[in-house]
């Protein structure tokens, strides 16, 4: 990748989301960090079903607002993935996976790990102290994925130098209705989803 603070990994999340001004982001969220003790959900706090899907995002509150499950333990990874590891590791709030799940929270199930379950809260994935931002020239392929086709949740195998291998999860995708009349052809669905896109979530920089 480059000389910043960290190295991506097979089994490392970047996530795209929004930000408070509506702006779509993305943090690397690496398995040192989904995986941090601090993070794990004690056994009494697991709901059944998480591991039964890759991808959820179950109701909770009032208003129906969601959190997220990522379940990596469904995904084909590459053999022994290697531990993505920061040059400066970070420490963690203490007892964070035992608080309540809250919208925008992430569960995540690692690869490796199907009966463990680490929360990672938005006030931590936001943190870019943390979670560092990724600049796009870095990816500009996952960039195009997430804000251009829409696409919301896939394992990223490469078996060329460009681009890395990891494992995308974006949130701006989510509750879209992308998929619109059944009866589009490929061509005509793909224009659908790219004018979704962009009419949900705001330009960077403030460019059309």
């Amino acid at each position: 990748m480059s000389d910043n603070d960290y190295s991506i990994r097979v089994d490392d999340l970047i996530l795209f989301f929004k930000d408070k001004n509506e702006t779509i982001v993305n943090r690397l969220i690496s398995r040192q960090i989904y995986t941090a003790k601090e993070l794990k959900i004690p056994k009494g706090n697991i709901k059944e079903y998480w591991k039964d899907a890759v991808l959820s995002e179950p109701g909770i509150g009032p208003d129906g607002e969601h959190y997220h499950v990522a379940n990596l333990a469904k995904l084909v990874m590459q053999d022994s993935p290697e531990l993505a590891t920061h040059k400066n590791p970070v420490a963690l709030p203490p007892g964070t996976g035992a608080a309540d799940l809250a919208p925008e929270d992430i569960v995540v199930i690692p690869p490796e790990s199907p009966d463990e379950y680490f929360r990672v809260p938005r006030d931590i994935y936001e943190n870019e102290t943390i979670c560092p931002a990724l600049p796009e020239r870095e990816i500009p392929d996952l960039e195009f994925m997430a804000t251009e086709e829409g696409v919301v949740f896939a394992n990223i195998p490469k078996i060329t130098p460009q681009g890395c291998s990891c494992v995308l999860l974006s949130l701006i995708g989510l509750r879209s209705e992308m998929l619109g009349d059944p009866g589009r052809t490929k061509t005509q669905y793909a224009k659908h989803v790219q004018n979704v896109m962009r009419a949900k979530h705001k330009p960077r920089n403030g460019n059309t």
